[in-house]
């Protein structure tokens, strides 16, 4: 199998990366942002994480000096032992008794979803699959990020969109992580709280000292990024911290923060889906979040898309896996400039090359998730506004 190359936003991280574990593809994903990247191996045993394009030693390694169970000297050693072919840092550190096997799998999976869960953040970014015929992925020079999931990408993907979801809140009181936290009350080391984690906030605290800024916190602190966001934004909430900018100014205070998008009431937006379920459950769903909806078929002449009334986006039941619905897109892109998301049912890369070039805005992978499909008609309906 050669390369495929193609645009993440075009597709989504979560299809490339449900197409890629669903569909049995052996080979790496890497996911290019400008300087960063992050490799990803899929084969028979499930998923590892070859890059984080993190300037860290290692998540394991970072998850021991947080526990207290070794020294910076000590993990520098565990490291270089870990290079010899075949040994990883997570089973010397099992071995050794310096994790529990449970605690090392928690933390694993609990870091994938944190690395993958910030592919979800990375705009403009592109990607490569490579496939190999069940020959070990060689990653260079770089060192290997230690995470193994032995299992298929669903409940990696799930997690990971929930994070996306809660840092678009976060976003908007902490807008930049350059900014600096300042106490405005005091704090509790350990709150009776389910959103406050106590071994989090404790390692955070001594931190909020009005000069270092989130960024510094999250380095220091050894904890995942979004854990650390997620206290910071929950201290900001409760009105214990404010978050001002390298002049000291105060950018954002507590807020209330709108779970979903204000509705887009001028906006028309055109299902062409011939089951008549999905179509009138999809339409009562749109209308729900405040957009105008019309329906018309998938096979039928397209006529609707000629109509007068503006089209602000169009969603097209025309599966990117099949030559009809590559046929469909090539119909409908020649009849109209307006943006459209398609679906893809099949998996593996014949299906991401084929969305690559269906023309469409987005290709989601069926079954259709409808908070995902809103997202994406939301991005899709500001875009063409901002170049209309």
């Amino acid at each position: 199998m050669g390369k495929i190359r193609g645009d993440v936003e075009a597709v989504g991280i979560a299809n490339l990366l449900q197409m890629f574990s669903s569909g049995g593809c052996t080979g790496v994903l890497t996911v290019y942002r400008n300087l960063l990247k992050k490799s990803i191996q899929f084969g028979p045993g499930g998923m590892r994480l070859l890059s984080t394009g993190s300037k860290k030693s290692s998540p394991v390694g970072e998850l021991l000096l947080r526990l207290g169970r070794i020294t910076r000297p000590q993990l520098d050693e565990l490291m270089s032992e870990q290079r010899k072919p075949g040994l990883h840092l997570g089973a010397l550190a099992v071995e050794r008794g310096l994790l529990s096997k449970e605690d090392l799998e928690r933390a694993v999976q609990e870091q994938f979803a944190e690395e993958i869960y910030e592919l979800f953040t990375w705009k403009g970014a592109s990607f490569e699959f490579t496939g190999s015929q069940g020959e070990p992925a060689k990653e260079g020079t770089a060192p290997p990020a230690d995470l193994t999931l032995d299992s298929d990408a669903t409940s990696v993907m799930l997690q990971a969109s929930r994070l996306a979801d809660e840092l678009a809140r976060i976003q908007l009181v902490i807008p930049d992580v350059q900014m600096v936290p300042v106490h405005l009350s005091a704090i509790p080391s350990a709150a009776d709280d389910p959103r406050l984690a106590p071994d989090v906030l404790q390692a955070i605290l001594p931190l909020i000292d009005g000069h270092r800024s989130v960024k510094d916190i999250i380095g220091e602190s050894r904890f995942p990024k979004f854990q650390v966001l997620g206290t910071l934004y929950e201290l900001v909430q409760r009105g214990m911290l404010e978050i001002r900018d390298v002049r000291g100014i105060t950018a954002v205070r507590r807020r209330s923060v709108p779970v979903l998008d204000p509705p887009h009431r001028h906006c028309s937006i055109l299902l062409l889906i011939d089951a008549a379920d999905v179509l009138h459950s999809l339409g009562a769903r749109l209308q729900t979040a405040g957009y105008s909806v019309r329906e018309g078929s998938a096979t039928g002449d397209l006529s609707e898309v000629q109509g007068k009334a503006p089209i602000h986006a169009i969603v097209l039941d025309a599966a990117t896996d099949s030559e009809l619905g590559m046929s469909r897109c090539a119909r409908l892109r020649a009849m109209t400039s307006a943006p459209f998301i398609c679906f893809s049912r099949g998996a593996g890369p014949e299906a991401v090359a084929n969305a690559q070039r269906s023309g469409a805005r987005y290709v989601l992978l069926m079954p259709i998730r409808e908070n995902l499909l809103l997202e994406r008609l939301a991005e899709v309906v500001r875009s063409a506004e901002a170049s209309g």
